[in-house]
């Protein structure tokens, strides 16, 4: 049972003491120094103000007997009206259940933005990440699964409680300049992860973290860490006002789509017929292409591979993957493109101006970054290869681009319609539309 520490010092005559107070009338000490100790003076008393009543809840103890019976100590901080408060409720649903940043997929989880002004103080920061989870009483130890699920009212070991998801907090430096309002796309550096809270199994995490003033922003991202595991959250940000004024000393804003990037998401698979694999072996043109069609100069794009729909053969059931070799090796490349809606053949040659790998870091897919100046705007769009390393390998994927400026991404067709110029005549929406 808890009990709240009220005092703790070194009291003459006495030694080291503390004094402890229980709650819902839960029974007091009745060990060295409690109400009817033979220890207590009549001086003592009176110089701590304490009376022998033993129906008040508090109490006091012997320093080595508080180390002796109990094992753990929490420290409450009492958060009054004149501290910062936002209290954020939200859910990771379908694509913003990407996991942690041991797959790619974390691209779509939503992000936070908390900025400590230039020239103010550091700001002390609690952050609390919580979920609506009861927890399943597991027995440890227990001899058979029917023992486990019988739980407290079952034998076989003592009872603990389990919960099925795992929740973390990372905290990244923002970008600079006209992107410091945008979300995080990259892991970057050692020094842009401020702080990293593993993912627990646990119903609520608690950080404290001291965020130095900066004119970049910083990005909160709380995760579940794996994808695909859907849950309601709230998420607490806490912090004292040093003036004591009721206003925040820091900034604190959800990354909405007004101010991030623009982003396109289109998603495909290799098939029978598209599984051309890499570019290397002949037959590659047989597989899906995209146009990228960079209109303004100094345009930042990110482009992102994701596996999705992990479950079409025995080594990568969606959610349970446990080693990288689970996934197909995938790869992205970006070349030089001869036309809109002209496709690259091998007969041809292809020009590749940038590329990545997965597996480097992400298991699942890769993200490509090109700074503003890798791609010069130009009247013919670029292409985009997304392939497997080896030829034949069928799965459905995704792929993402993000770009600080306005761009157009779709999927290469030699026979666009005048309605979609990434689609085919063929597409049924053609004719719904003319009607």
């Amino acid at each position: 049972q808890p009990y709240c520490m009220l005092i703790a010092d070194e009291v003459r005559q006495a030694g080291r003491m503390i004094r402890m107070r229980t709650f819902r009338g839960d029974a007091e000490w009745s060990g060295k120094w409690s109400d009817e100790s033979e220890h207590w003076t009549n001086n003592l008393r009176k110089l701590l103000s304490y009376s022998a009543d033993a129906d008040d809840g508090s109490f006091w103890m012997d320093y080595d007997d508080f180390c002796r019976y109990f094992n753990r100590v929490w420290m409450v901080r009492m958060a009054d009206d004149r501290w910062t408060r936002y209290t954020v409720r939200s859910e990771w649903r379908d694509a913003t259940a990407g996991g942690s940043t041991a797959y790619v997929s974390w691209l779509h989880n939503y992000q936070w933005r908390l900025r400590v002004p230039p020239r103010s103080k550091p700001a002390r920061v609690f952050i609390t990440v919580s979920v609506p989870e009861t927890p399943t009483v597991v027995r440890l130890g227990a001899d058979t699964d029917a023992d486990a699920e019988r739980g407290a009212g079952g034998g076989g070991g003592a009872a603990t409680l389990a919960y099925t998801n795992a929740i973390g907090l990372d905290i990244f430096r923002g970008y600079s300049a006209e992107d410091k309002k945008r979300q995080r796309l990259d892991l970057g550096s050692r020094a842009d992860l401020v702080h990293r809270t593993e993912p627990q199994f646990r119903r609520k995490i608690v950080t404290e973290v001291l965020l130095q003033p900066a004119d970049e922003p910083y990005l909160l991202r709380p995760f579940l860490a794996t994808p695909g595991r859907e849950s309601e959250f709230s998420l607490i940000v806490l912090s004292d006002d040093k003036d004591d004024d009721g206003v925040p000393d820091f900034e604190f804003a959800f990354v909405d789509d007004a101010d991030n990037w623009k982003k396109s998401w289109l998603v495909d698979a290799w098939e029978a017929a598209t599984a051309g694999g890499p570019l290397s072996v002949a037959g590659w043109d047989i597989g899906p292409q995209y146009q990228l069609l960079i209109k303004e100069s100094n345009t930042r794009v990110f482009l992102a591979l994701e596996l999705i729909d992990a479950d079409r053969d025995g080594r990568d059931t969606a959610g349970i993957q446990s080693v990288f070799d689970a996934y197909p090796l995938v790869q992205i490349a970006v070349c030089e493109g001869k036309g809109k809606n002209v496709l690259l053949t091998a007969a041809d040659g292809v020009k590749v101006l940038f590329g990545c790998r997965s597996r480097e870091p992400y298991p699942d897919g890769c993200v490509l970054e090109l700074p503003a100046h890798a791609l010069p705007r130009s009247d013919t769009p670029y292409v985009v290869l997304p392939y497997t390393a080896e030829r034949g390998v069928l799965h459905k994927f995704a792929v993402s681009c993000y770009a600080n400026k306005d761009v157009d991404f779709y999927k290469a067709n030699p026979e666009p319609c005048d309605l979609c110029p990434g689609e085919c005549k063929s597409c049924p929406m053609v004719q719904i539309m003319r009607r």
